[in-house]
């Protein structure tokens, strides 16, 4: 598993996974006819909430072609509401699903997740230092609950 930043460059993989009737049917903001040109908009929204530290967008990719595999996001980071905590979201293209993408995505968001943060004395390195980490799904998809 290799997690990265989104490159405008992904924009088609992102276009096939959006417009998926799997990812249709459980991720009920997503326009229904979602272009290449809404994926370079999904990219460039993923980089400027990431850069105000609102959410950690990364890209699930292949760990030897670099092809994306989904997305795995952190967000609603530093809402005042809920300080220390985040939310987890995913998806994946239909070709990576069944492979424990997400599964091991999360395994390793959720260790960066609850590591201290950099300012944390005790790891320098640092992670997010959350307290709290959140996901939902819905009651009939069961891969994402398998996930969790």
């Amino acid at each position: 598993m290799r997690l990265r930043p989104w490159r405008h460059s992904d924009a088609p993989r992102i276009a096939e996974a959006c417009s998926d009737p799997v990812s249709q049917q459980y991720l009920a903001d997503l326009p229904r006819d979602y272009t290449e040109q809404d994926a370079r908009t999904f990219v460039a929204m993923a980089h400027d909430a990431a850069r105000e530290g609102r959410s950690l967008p990364w890209c699930l990719a292949d760990p030897e072609t670099d092809r994306p595999w989904g997305w795995l996001g952190v967000f609603g980071l530093g809402e005042k509401f809920a300080y220390g905590s985040g939310t987890v979201g995913y998806w994946t293209v239909p070709d990576a699903r069944g492979k424990g993408v997400v599964t091991e995505a999360l395994g390793l968001v959720a260790g960066h997740a609850f590591a201290p943060a950099p300012d944390d004395v005790r790891d320098p390195a640092g992670g997010l230092g959350l307290h709290r980490l959140a996901a939902q799904t819905d009651w009939r998809n069961a891969a994402s609950q398998a996930a969790l």
